[in-house]
C-alpha cells in the first residue's frame, strides 16, 4: 500500500462531515429566524384578538345605555309616526284618553284634599299651601264641575295629538326620558378605548372595525402557519442530515448542533401564546311592539396568555391548589426540557 493511502480515503468522510455541519447550522439560523417570525406574528395576532375582543365586550353593547336608546327610539318612533289620529280613528282611542283623564282627576282630587303635614317638634307650623289646605268640600266641587267635560277634554287631546309638532314633541320627550332611564339602569360606559380602537384602524363604526380586525386576523394566521412551517421543516431536515449516517455515537458537534436545535424549539413554545380563552353570549332576542330587537357575540371575558403567563397567574391567586397547578406548569414545560439540554450536553464525548 502506498503511503498517504489510507489519509486519501479517510478525507471524505470528514469533508461530509463538514458539509453536514454547515447544512445544519445555516438549517438552525433559519430555524431560529423562523421561530422569530412566529413568536412576533402571534404577539401581533395576540394585539388583534384582544383589540375585537374589547369591541366585541358586552359592557359595549348588552350594558351600553346608548345601544339600547339606538335600538328602542326608532321602534317607538315609528309607532308614534303610524299612529293615525284622524276622525276614523278618534272612536278607538277616545275611551283610553277619557279614563286617562279621570285617573288625572282623581290624582288632583285626591293630593288636594290631603291633611297638611304634622307640625316639627319645637318649631313653626309647617308651611302648607293650596294643594295641602284644600277643604274636601270645596276640592269636591271644583272636580264634579270639570269631570262632565271630559268628553270635550278628550277631543281637544286627540286634536292637539293629531298634530306634526305634537308628534315631533312626543319622540324628543321619549327619547330623553329613554336616554335617562338606560343611564339610571347601565351607568356611563368610559368609552375612551373602544373609540382609540377604532381609531386606529380607521373605522367609523364597531361592525366595520370586526370586519377589519376579522380580515387582519386571518392574514396574520396564513402567515404565522408559514413561519411555523418554516422551522418545522429546517428543525426536521437537519435532525435527519446530522442522525442519517452518523453512527452509535454522534461527534460533539453534531450533538452542540442538535441541541441548539431544541433549545430554538423550546424557545418557540415558551414565548408563544399557550392558551386563549374567551367567554361571550351567542346572541340575546327579543321583540317589542312586533320590532324585533337582538344583540350578537357579547364577549363577556376574553384572555390569551403564553405558558409564562399562566404560570405567573396561576401563582398570583395565592390559593395553593392554584399554586401547585403553576408549579407543574412552569415544570413539564420549561424546567424538565432544559434539564434534559443540559444532562445531555454534561455527556458530550
Amino acid at each position: 500500500m502506498l503511503p498517504g493511502t489510507e489519509a486519501v480515503k479517510q478525507s471524505p468522510p470528514r469533508y461530509a462531515t463538514v458539509l453536514k455541519l454547515v447544512a445544519s447550522l445555516f438549517l438552525l439560523a433559519a430555524a431560529a429566524l423562523s421561530t422569530w417570525e412566529t413568536i412576533d406574528g402571534l404577539a401581533q395576532r395576540r394585539v388583534l384578538r384582544t383589540q375585537l375582543a374589547e369591541i366585541s365586550h358586552v359592557r359595549y353593547g348588552l350594558l351600553n345605555a346608548d345601544r339600547w336608546v339606538d335600538k328602542l327610539v326608532p321602534i317607538l318612533e315609528a309607532q308614534i309616526d303610524a299612529l293615525d289620529i284622524k276622525a276614523a280613528n278618534r272612536a278607538s282611542l277616545r275611551p283610553m284618553v277619557r279614563n286617562a283623564l279621570n285617573r288625572l282627576l282623581d290624582q288632583i282630587k285626591e293630593k288636594m284634599s290631603a291633611p297638611p303635614p304634622p307640625k316639627p317638634a319645637g318649631g313653626s307650623p309647617a308651611a302648607g299651601g293650596f294643594l295641602g289646605q284644600g277643604n274636601a268640600f270645596i276640592v269636591n266641587a271644583i272636580v264634579g264641575a270639570l269631570r262632565p267635560h271630559i268628553p270635550e277634554y278628550a277631543d281637544m287631546v286627540l286634536a292637539e295629538l293629531g298634530r306634526p309638532d305634537a308628534k315631533q314633541a312626543i319622540k324628543n320627550y321619549i327619547k330623553s326620558v329613554l336616554t335617562e332611564g338606560a343611564k339610571t339602569t347601565f351607568g356611563n360606559v368610559d368609552m375612551t378605548l373602544y373609540s382609540s380602537i377604532l381609531k386606529e384602524h380607521g373605522c367609523a363604526d364597531a361592525a366595520t372595525c370586526k370586519q377589519i380586525i376579522e380580515n387582519r386576523i386571518r392574514e396574520a394566521d396564513t402567515k404565522i402557519t408559514r413561519d411555523y412551517l418554516a422551522v418545522l421543516v429546517p428543525a426536521a431536515v437537519g435532525f435527519m442530515i446530522l442522525l442519517i449516517g452518523a453512527g452509535p455515537i454522534l461527534s460533539r458537534s453534531s450533538t452542540v448542533v442538535l441541541l441548539l436545535f431544541c433549545v430554538v424549539l423550546l424557545l418557540g413554545g415558551v414565548l408563544s401564546t399557550m392558551l386563549e380563552v374567551e367567554a361571550n353570549i351567542s346572541r340575546v332576542s327579543m321583540t317589542l311592539l312586533g320590532t324585533p330587537i337582538s344583540f350578537s357575540d357579547q364577549v363577556l371575558y376574553f384572555q390569551s396568555k403564553s405558558v409564562l403567563e399562566v404560570f405567573r397567574t396561576l401563582v398570583s391567586t395565592g390559593k395553593p391548589d392554584m399554586w401547585i397547578v403553576g408549579m407543574l406548569v412552569l415544570t413539564f414545560s420549561v424546567v424538565l426540557p432544559t434539564l434534559e439540554g443540559f444532562a445531555s450536553a454534561s455527556y458530550l464525548p
